[in-house]
């Protein structure tokens, strides 16, 4: 039980990290899997959604990893605020907007007769604060939610430092996420008409976030991050006891503890299944950003092109369009890695995204 697991190991290069890479893998083959029963498998079993549908909150894991991989890299080499935000503006906005232009073009991505507006809120980062603008073309609401903490990563910092205790520090962002989900719930104006709107602010996650740039603190100090069989276990069953209690509180709440008990999960599945399974997620890991912006886009235009009438026509769609959107995102991935830097594979830098 007291049985050390290395999750991570400081590399003198500064190579990307292995778990990381495969947390983010695990997270956007989710997504995408979940996206799927949601979307497409009309004739879905009730517990294929069961099954499916607590994973819709694997964003948390992109949210955590963001977290380590900005503060990590700040804590081996930090940049001036300009040039932080130049270097997201290069490898994150101009992908994401890239994707919105040509969703502009095609019909099916947005309903309303005001597409140009629409495609100006992206550009401009303030469709979070429009309703019908928030998931226009898209799930795009975590782009909202990423470019926050860009924005707001060097305040952070700023107030950890202030803080000097990080499980004060992590409490407090806790507490924040805590009393948010609370009021997106009491409030009905919050919940009912604004939606994916107010869960967009950071006030809502911010406890990922701040997770991560804890764990990547501890990589820095101690070059290594290590968990016990106990301590992963424990986290397993405090997430698993607190959620009841979390969705008496808040329906909107239960998303701290699903986090969390996902976050195990896929610790554990690093643990205990063999590399190949680890280097299969690592490589989806690699190209799990453009993933997330494509794969509606594609899955979208095939289900309206093949339109399957029954479940077994749904399953084989479902699997045909996973590995098809896979594909058309690695491409995407390696199109972007040429054009910032003239080579096909990816740079070590690329784990701070």
């Amino acid at each position: 039980m007291n049985r050390e697991m290395i999750l991570l190991k400081e590399d003198a290069d500064g190579a990307k990290l292995p778990y990381i890479e495969f947390l983010k893998g695990c997270a956007i083959l989710s997504i995408v899997v979940f996206h799927i029963s949601l979307c497409y498998i009309h004739h879905r079993p009730e517990i294929l959604m069961k099954l499916t549908g607590p994973f819709s909150n694997a964003t948390r894991v992109f949210i955590f990893a963001s977290g380590f991989g900005l503060y990590y890299s700040h804590l081996r080499h930090p940049l001036p605020y300009r040039t932080f935000l130049r270097k997201r503006f290069v490898k994150v906005y101009l992908p994401y907007i890239a994707v919105v232009l040509v969703c502009v073009f095609v019909p099916y991505t947005y309903a309303g007769n005001d597409r140009f507006a629409a495609f100006l809120s992206h550009v401009f980062l303030y469709k979070m604060f429009i309703p019908k603008y928030n998931q226009s073309f898209g799930p795009y609401w975590f782009m909202s939610a990423i470019f926050q903490y860009y924005i707001l990563f060097y305040v952070i910092v700023r107030m950890k430092k202030r803080i000097g205790n990080d499980r004060v520090f992590l409490a407090a962002w806790a507490g924040i996420s805590v009393v948010w989900c609370m009021i997106v719930w009491l409030v009905p104006r919050l919940s009912e008409t604004l939606d994916t709107v107010y869960n967009t602010f950071v006030m809502m996650h911010g406890w990922a976030f701040v997770l991560g740039m804890l764990t990547a603190e501890l990589l820095y100090r101690n070059h290594a991050v290590t968990i016990t069989v106990k301590q992963l276990l424990l986290c397993l069953l405090i997430a698993l006891i607190t959620y009841k209690p979390a969705k008496w509180c808040s329906p909107v709440m239960i998303e701290i503890p699903l986090a969390v008990l996902i976050l195990c999960l896929f610790t554990i599945v690093w643990a205990l299944f063999g590399e190949r399974l680890r280097q299969f997620m690592i490589l989806l890991g690699s190209f799990s950003f453009e993933w997330y912006l494509t794969h509606l886009l594609l899955l979208e235009g095939m289900f309206l092109c093949i339109k399957p009438g029954n479940l077994a026509e749904e399953y084989a769609f479902a699997a045909a369009g996973l590995v098809i959107s896979a594909f058309a995102a690695w491409a995407y991935h390696r199109l972007i890695l040429f054009l910032r830097t003239g080579r096909m594979h990816r740079p070590a830098s690329g784990m701070e995204r």
